[in-house]
């Protein structure tokens, strides 16, 4: 949370991230990237969505 992604390095499966509040940027590694653009799913069957 509160937390900006500044560049992602695939080959080393490394991101260098900026702390909002504090304005720190650090590199986090990761075994899995997933790209999420913060909007909500969509559902093609009506009865499993939930919150909607």
């Amino acid at each position: 949370m509160r937390t900006e992604v500044l560049a992602v390095d695939r080959t080393a499966k490394r991101v260098r991230v900026r702390d909002l509040d504090t304005g720190t940027e650090y590199d986090e590694t990761y075994d899995d990237l997933i790209l999420s653009t913060g909007l909500r799913p969509s559902c093609r069957r009506r009865r499993a969505c939930t919150g909607h």
